[in-house]
């Protein structure tokens, strides 16, 4: 049975994560950002104004704006597109979100929309963060398509946005077989790998624990040399994933589909989470005057195993294990807004 404004026992509530990574009393919820959420369909609006009432969420309709990137009939929600605009919606609720629907995964509908939102941007609407819950084995994706969406990601960086990617849900096996491989887009340089962890809390909201979940995608890209901003790891590629939060289906988050609720994980659920948290950073740094953040990972590496992250030290993938640092199944760790927000409003 979900409680209402449960922050504590899943299916966990949009404050859960708030609380959890720390980012109340800071000042900002996200206004003035705009998020951008890349899926193949929309999410019903029904749902939408049902899950912000069911968890106190102060977010309205008049916030979302529906793109269609690509013509045609788009599929009926599934939950994937529910999850995404609900938890950033939420975790954010200042900001607003415009949901660019592909209308299928094609590797040419998915490049339709990228190049939609560049043009939006382009065009003067302000995107500071994106959202892809998408991604494919690494490996069986052509060398050519993996630089061309590669260069769009660069674009939107560095126009101001940042683009969070899930990491997979496979572990280390994106492509399965017995060969560590991880997924693509989210070994692309330019988009912060999201990946997974397991998020239990105390009775009060406070973190109980939080360790690298079994699922969470991670390994060595075969497509990417590795690229300045982790010039003191180890080897000569691309490594992922770059950050974590909540992704475990069993510590998952509330999400409804079609009106039913249901309990939704995946590194799926943990991008979301971390653009709603970028929109309150770039939020703060608007505030301040500066340019919002763009790629986030010129910023964290350099703050690796500082009081900004949760350094997660406890679990595994299957072919890699969580330890001090950064590691390839939970990257810097989780972010922790009470430093990580004032540390990155303080930067140029």
């Amino acid at each position: 049975i979900v409680q209402p404004l449960s922050t504590t026992a899943p299916p966990l509530f949009p404050a859960a994560f708030v609380n959890a990574y720390r980012a109340n009393g800071l000042g900002s919820e996200g206004a003035n950002t705009t998020t951008a959420i890349i899926i193949d369909t929309f999410p019903r609006t029904s749902d939408l104004t049902q899950f912000w009432t069911t968890t106190g969420t102060a977010q309205s309709l008049s916030n979302i704006t529906f793109i269609q990137a690509v013509a045609g009939k788009l599929p009926k929600p599934s939950g994937e597109e529910s999850m995404d605009v609900q938890t950033a919606s939420s975790v954010a609720p200042q900001s607003k979100v415009r949901v660019y629907a592909s209308k299928s995964l094609s590797f040419a509908n998915l490049d339709t929309t990228f190049e939609r939102v560049i043009q939006d941007m382009e065009d003067g609407v302000p995107i500071t963060q994106i959202s892809i819950s998408l991604g494919a084995c690494e490996t069986s994706v052509p060398a050519g398509q993996a630089n061309t969406d590669d260069g769009y990601f660069a674009v939107m960086a560095a126009m101001g946005a940042s683009i969070f990617v899930s990491s997979g849900d496979s572990g280390s096996l994106t492509c399965g077989g017995t060969v560590d491989t991880p997924s693509f887009f989210s070994t692309s340089p330019n988009v912060t790998a999201v990946g997974g962890t397991t998020l239990k809390l105390k009775g009060a909201g406070t973190v109980k624990s939080e360790t690298g979940w079994s699922g969470s995608g991670g390994g060595v890209s075969v497509r990417f040399t590795k690229p300045s901003y982790q010039s003191a790891l180890p080897g000569t590629q691309r490594l992922v994933p770059d950050i974590s939060a909540d992704a475990d289906p069993g510590t998952g988050a509330l999400v409804i589909v079609k009106g039913v609720s249901q309990q939704i994980g995946g590194t799926s659920l943990s991008a979301p989470i971390l653009a709603g948290l970028a929109a309150r950073i770039n939020s703060a740094r608007l505030s301040a005057g500066k340019a919002p953040i763009g790629l986030f990972n010129a910023r964290i590496y350099s703050l690796t195993g500082t009081a900004n992250f949760r350094d997660i030290t406890v679990g595994d993938n299957g072919g890699f294990t969580a330890g001090t640092g950064h590691d390839l199944v939970t990257g810097v760790g989780a972010p922790l807004l009470d430093t990580l927000l004032p540390t990155l409003v303080a930067q140029p």
